[in-house]
């Protein structure tokens, strides 16, 4: 490209932001819901978020949207309203662009280096289609096929995309061998998307899939008369603990200094720009007099989860944006104890962190409150429905969602926060680095 093509880009895509921002306070706009699921290599690396977008109204209004012909619309609009560094960091962003978007030159207000377009089944491989997606792909577009069927007509679209996204849930295996056997005949990447199951994922990566999204890897696995290991008894000890409502800081101190990887961990995390202090901590006292029991409680959940944790980063990841999202919902749904609720969010991963069934956990954990044994164990109870709440954004599930219950831009904004606030304290907490812009293998492998 060009530098008088590069310069001609750029004025066009910040026209199209501009008309994007200035749409977002039209009479006709409508409020962008937002969540995202990860994508993984197969290590288990996340290597790029899809946006979920939904267009929402009242329950009381007759309007209908189409989801699927407003995502363009409402990615463009997360641009420019929330920022790509908030929904997915220095990751790159999945989008889904139906036939209108596509041919449209909103489009191009999209960074390529930052968002990927992954084209619509429903989108028909015309001429138009064929033309524009060459052309977008010459500017440096990535394109993705989203649930592809390969046929007579699709194979045209094969030639110009370099990965093919295929839906797994409950096909027959002997029917995706031969599917990807005919697919390696062309130069893309699969992604296998929709694995509910362990069996699922790894029945995928045997096959040779590059890489893999589903609720697998944001849900606790099942897992059957396994007893907790011996080989964590400070995280489990500390569990046991912070249970306790009338746990002192001297105890939870004396616990956590046993162990030297703990302590520093959590030590890197209280100097960290997640907490915010305004000066640097030296000890685990120095800590709670700053931060107060009920924050260290929190945090000391957090840690001792995470710090010991052999599962996906991103698993706990998802556990750090329930806890902080359950305590940012608690006061608009009538729950002044907002530690409770941060404890219910991450605990709701912690069968999965760390390898036990969540009623073998609960017995260990004995003296936690019934309200929160039950929200834990079977989304009962108050607690329970703000976790379900919580899970239902969180999986993209946002058409779903009861306006009259709870407003869904507040339930956006929390989200939005939870994320924020969980990838900055990820950087400290978990193995995974921060510096994915500039490792992007979605971009290498294309």
């Amino acid at each position: 490209m060009t530098d008088e093509s590069r310069a001609r880009l750029a004025r066009s895509q910040g026209t199209m932001l501009r008309a994007a921002i200035a749409g977002r306070s039209s009479p006709s706009a409508w409020p962008t819901y937002v969540a995202r699921q990860p994508v993984y290599d197969r290590d288990l690396n996340v290597v790029a978020y899809e946006l979920l977008f939904r267009g929402g109204v009242a329950a009381s209004e007759a309007i209908v949207i189409d989801a699927q012909a407003a995502t363009g619309e409402a990615a463009l609009t997360a641009v420019a309203d929330i920022g790509l560094d908030v929904l997915v960091g220095g990751r790159r962003a999945l989008v889904n662009v139906s036939r209108s978007f596509l041919l449209g030159e909103q489009v191009l207000a999209l960074p390529p280096d930052r968002v990927s377009l992954e084209v619509l089944e429903s989108v028909a491989p015309d001429t138009a289609v064929i033309d524009r997606l060459h052309e977008l792909a010459a500017r440096g577009y990535q394109i993705i096929l989203d649930d592809f069927v390969l046929t007579r007509h699709t194979r045209r679209l094969l030639a110009v995309s370099g990965f093919v996204k295929l839906d797994v849930k409950d096909r027959d295996e002997e029917d995706i061998v031969r599917l990807v056997a005919r697919l390696r005949a062309h130069p893309v990447r699969l992604i296998a998307e929709k694995i509910e199951r362990p069996e699922e994922f790894e029945a995928c990566r045997r096959l040779g899939f590059d890489y893999f999204q589903g609720f697998v890897f944001g849900v606790p696995q099942l897992m059957t008369g396994r007893r907790i290991r011996a080989g964590r008894p400070t995280v489990l000890t500390l569990l046991a603990a912070l249970s306790r409502p009338d746990v002192s800081v001297a105890e939870l101190e004396a616990i956590i200094v046993q162990d030297i990887g703990l302590s520093v961990t959590l030590l890197r995390y209280m100097n960290s720009a997640a907490v915010g202090l305004h000066r640097r901590i030296s000890s685990m006292r120095d800590a709670i007099v700053f931060l107060g029991t009920e924050t260290i409680r929190s945090f000391a959940y957090l840690v001792s989860l995470t710090a010991h944790s052999q599962q996906p980063t991103e698993l706990a990841r998802i556990g750090m944006v329930r806890a902080k999202m359950m305590e940012l919902l608690g006061p608009a749904l009538g729950r002044a104890d907002r530690a409770t609720c941060f404890t219910v969010g991450l605990l709701s991963v912690a069968d999965a962190l760390l390898a036990v069934p969540m009623d073998v956990l609960l017995e260990e954990l004995e003296e936690l409150d019934g309200e929160v044994t039950r929200a834990l164990a079977s989304r009962a109870g108050a607690l329970g429905a703000q976790l379900r709440l919580v899970e239902q954004y969180e999986r993209g599930r946002l058409d779903q969602l009861d306006p009259a219950a709870i407003d869904p831009m507040l339930l956006r904004d929390a989200y939005l926060q939870a994320v924020a606030w969980a990838d900055e304290a990820s950087a400290c907490l978990l193995a995974a680095g921060t510096g994915a812009r500039r490792h992007d293998p979605l971009r290498r492998a294309s």
